[in-house]
């Protein structure tokens, strides 16, 4: 639980990682990891990048939008069809959403859905020891959808009430 998280945190120009679970049990396994790496990025500056991780448990559908993120990763290998629906909404409402990850076709994302995205890159993946392969499919905003975006500010940066609880 939360690798995506701890990849995408590796990378230099990442401000912070967030991730949203609504199974309770999930987001308290991925903390209980995530607190015994933080104690040691204490002691070992390459590990500071893990220190702006946030997991959270919620519902997506809480969200009016997505702001403040820019890159949106879903591992919707599992979701069911009306989800996709609501995130694509909410993706449409953010003004800073500007590329989607998923485990999902165009057919599905654009088509069915409604995404304001073109596909730019598929590629294989598979999960960290788990052996599991995926196809991911990379999107980018196409901007034919303006949305309103965040009501909320946090340190100067416009969000969606629910990322600034």
């Amino acid at each position: 639980r939360a690798k995506p998280n701890l990849h995408v945190a590796s990378y230099g120009d990442v401000r912070f990682s967030y991730g949203i679970e609504l199974d309770r049990c999930r987001v308290f396994l991925a903390n209980s990891i995530l607190k015994v790496l933080m104690k040691a990025a204490q002691s070992d500056p390459n590990m500071k990048a893990i220190t702006s991780i946030s997991l959270q448990q919620g519902d997506i559908s809480d969200a009016l939008c997505l702001d403040p993120f820019t890159h949106v990763w879903m591992f919707d290998v599992a979701f069911e069809r009306p989800l996709f629906s609501k995130i694509a909404k909410r993706f449409n409402n953010s003004t800073t959403a500007q590329y989607l990850i998923s485990c999902k076709k165009e057919a599905l994302i654009i088509h069915e859905c409604g995404f304001d995205v073109r596909l730019i890159k598929h590629l294989p993946t598979s999960m960290t020891s788990s052996g599991e392969g995926h196809e991911l499919y990379i999107y980018k905003r196409v901007n034919k959808i303006v949305g309103h975006g965040g009501t909320h500010e946090v340190g100067g940066v416009k969000c969606d009430p629910l990322w600034s609880r």
